[in-house]
This record gives structure tokens, C-alpha cells and sequence, in this order.
């Protein structure tokens, strides 16, 4: 089970203006705002919820989404992506995007309910 690391609780920090928590989960840590997952730490990485919606901005900037290694070994690619260096360090940046990525995992928790 995953322990509380130094650069959660640097992340927790930085996204304290929208009440950020952190949950430990597999190996890694979920960021959550109320009792939705939209971020997730791995390997003192940060990665924010994405869709259609703001994936773009992640890729033009050559974010990666968040990868794990599926029953057969074949890499599974995540709707989460790799916060940029420049985003994570601004953190008027960082809120902005942070309440973009809420806003994706809000949307995709309503639609999962309606299935």
C-alpha cells in the first residue's frame, strides 16, 4: 500500500484552493475534490482528468497519458494526462487546469450513473 510521499502532499498544497485530498490507491494516490477522482500521482507524477474537452492542451504541449500494463503485459493507455513542468510550477496554471480536469471527471461520473 502506497505512503503518504512528500510530493503529494506538494500537490494537495498547490490545489488546497479547490480542496484537493488525497487517497491512497493502488500503488499511487488519487487526488480528489469532494468524492470525485480527478487526478491521479504516480512516481512523484501528477496527472489530470481528460476527454475531448482539454486532451489537446495536454498533447500540444507532449503530455502522456497515464499508462499501466493490462493482464497480458499490452500497455492501457488512461483518460489521464501528464501534467506539463510549466503548468505544475505556475500555479495560477495549475488551478485553471485543475478545474478543467474537475470538471471532465464531474461529467464522466454523471455518465457512468446513467448506465
Amino acid at each position: 500500500m502506497a505512503r503518504e510521499s512528500e510530493f503529494l502532499n506538494e500537490v494537495i498544497g498547490r490545489l488546497a484552493p479547490i480542496g484537493a485530498r488525497g487517497r491512497s490507491m493502488f500503488g499511487g494516490f488519487g487526488v480528489y475534490v469532494d468524492d470525485v477522482m480527478m487526478a491521479l500521482v504516480a512516481d512523484d507524477v501528477v496527472y489530470f482528468k481528460t476527454d475531448d474537452s482539454n486532451r489537446a492542451d495536454y498533447e500540444d504541449r507532449g503530455s502522456a497519458p497515464f499508462m499501466y500494463s493490462g493482464k497480458r503485459g499490452q500497455p492501457i493507455a488512461m483518460s489521464y494526462h501528464e501534467v506539463p513542468d510549466e503548468v505544475f510550477d505556475d500555479v495560477d496554471d495549475l488551478i485553471l487546469w485543475a478545474e478543467k480536469a474537475l470538471a471532465v471527471a464531474k461529467r464522466n461520473k454523471k455518465t457512468k450513473k446513467k448506465r
